[in-house]
């Protein structure tokens, strides 16, 4: 039902309003709970076999959790930064899609995983296991990707895009851990 609200947010009203939550969360359980009488798909992102969090891993999931902050900080900024640019180069508002399309394209040429939402490149960052340049590559160009797409005028579809953004993240900095103190047992 969350993912439903954050799609209903972000999607379908374009922006997230507190008047509006009351009605989106409704919705949404509303939906999941139709869908499961019908016999819906079982969630598409199953996983399973976590092991518990302990003590000595608090630190660096907080330290995580505020690189993870810094990044959409610095997505939201970068967005901004392209609109202004765009505006200020006097680009006519019904080409700057056309050109958002050809950055994110060439982008696309480079590694297909920063097209799309991320649906399928997620799946596989879960089945694949890439080294920390190859994520941390992937992680640098979807982000100008997804940061391109918003800013020249392309609507939707971050919310998916920053799951698979905060996949990469989480890859990362477990790849970095695993280096620097591996006795925190983060992989």
């Amino acid at each position: 039902p969350l993912t439903g609200a954050f799609y209903g947010f972000e999607l379908v009203i374009g922006i997230y309003s507190v008047a509006n939550v009351a009605p989106v969360m409704t919705a949404a359980i509303s939906a999941s709970l139709t869908a499961e009488m019908f016999g819906g798909v079982p969630f598409p992102l199953e996983l399973s076999g976590l092991p518990a969090l302990t003590a000595s891993q608090y630190v660096p999931f907080l330290l995580l959790g505020l690189l993870g902050g810094a990044a959409s900080i610095a997505i939201m900024h970068l967005v901004t930064l392209i609109e202004r640019g765009f505006a200020r180069l006097s680009i006519d508002a019904s080409l700057r899609p056309v050109i958002g399309g050809v950055i994110v394209g060439l982008l696309g040429l480079i590694t297909p995983q920063v097209l799309s939402s991320g649906h399928g490149a997620l799946h596989r960052e879960f089945s694949m296991n890439y080294g920390l340049a190859v994520v941390a590559s992937v992680f640098v160009l979807k982000l100008a990707a997804s940061a391109v797409s918003l800013g020249s005028g392309f609507r939707g579809g971050l919310f998916f895009a920053s799951l698979f953004l905060g996949a990469l993240l989480g890859k990362a900095f477990a790849d970095v851990m695993l280096v620097i103190s591996p006795a925190t047992g983060i992989d």
